[in-house]
């Protein structure tokens, strides 16, 4: 499958493994998880949307590999296969099974006792699986610099993967006819890609796209000694304020920031939750 899924055409290869019911035996599911067991109808649904949403991803990757500023950024992302893995997995990444008392992820299950990924992937996967709501609901919102640089600080170096991943969700709700030829719509793929290019867009412009790198001004030493306070939990909420004041204000200086301190110290200590 990783050379299948780093070849010429990652869809085809897929819709065969799926016609063939490879796809099946590949994709191993923990019996615990119920609503994936052998007689439900949900999983074989959920294959077909696998199958479904590497399309879009082929799509999306050959538009990104004619032009890779179709956002006006680049977009870093991982190797074509994990690319591509990562639409396969993401219809299952909303279940969950118990073991043990204990909740675990079924995509781990697969990435683990299926696919043999390796440790790393693993990580990407996670990382990009829990951000997909929160970046569904970031694009829908009206723009907001805070949400969208705290969002855009934890996906990190994942934000390309995250990115294409919620594109693909978003496409794909709407195309739900079990037709396996089916086409990427252009007209419905603009209209979705739009609606993420004006947020890239106006994060770059309000100079938040690259927020992973920004420097607080202050450390959480230098914090607490501002604000008077003893280390602790309360230094992590500090660093948080400090961080939305700089993504509201990137043009300003550490100095503004201990002038602002100044001014509000009261308002800011008031604003922490109490635990």
């Amino acid at each position: 499958m990783d050379l299948m899924l780093a070849g010429r055409d990652p869809h085809k290869a897929v819709q065969m493994l799926y016609e063939l019911s490879i796809l099946r035996s590949s994709l191993k599911f923990p019996e615990a998880c119920k609503e994936l067991s052998e007689k439900a109808s949900n999983k074989e649904l959920k294959m077909f949307q696998s199958v479904k949403l590497v399309q879009v991803m082929w799509s999306l990757y050959e538009l990104f590999h004619k032009d890779p500023l179709v956002f006006g950024v680049p977009l870093a992302l991982p190797e074509k296969a994990d690319l591509f893995y990562l639409a396969l997995i993401l219809p299952f990444a909303e279940y969950k099974y118990e073991q043990k008392g204990r909740a675990h992820e079924v995509y781990e299950y697969i990435i683990n006792t299926g696919l043999k990924k390796t440790h790393t992937f693993a990580r990407l996967a996670k990382h990009c699986y829990d951000n997909i709501a929160r970046l569904h609901t970031v694009i829908k919102e009206p723009f907001n610099p805070v949400t969208t640089g705290f969002l855009i600080k934890d996906l990190g170096i994942n934000k390309g993967p995250a990115i294409l991943l919620s594109i693909c969700k978003d496409y794909n709700t709407n195309v739900q006819e079990k037709d396996i030829e089916y086409k990427v719509k252009e007209e419905l793929m603009s209209s979705v890609l739009n609606e993420y290019k004006n947020w890239i867009q106006m994060s770059d412009k309000m100079m938040i796209w690259n927020a992973e790198s920004i420097k607080p001004h202050f450390d959480g030493k230098e914090l607490a000694k501002m604000f008077e306070v003893s280390p602790g939990k309360i230094v992590k909420h500090l660093l948080d304020d400090q961080l939305s004041w700089q993504l509201v204000n990137p043009a300003k200086t550490k100095e503004d920031y201990a002038a602002y301190v100044e001014a509000n110290k009261k308002v800011i200590l008031s604003n922490i939750p109490s635990k």
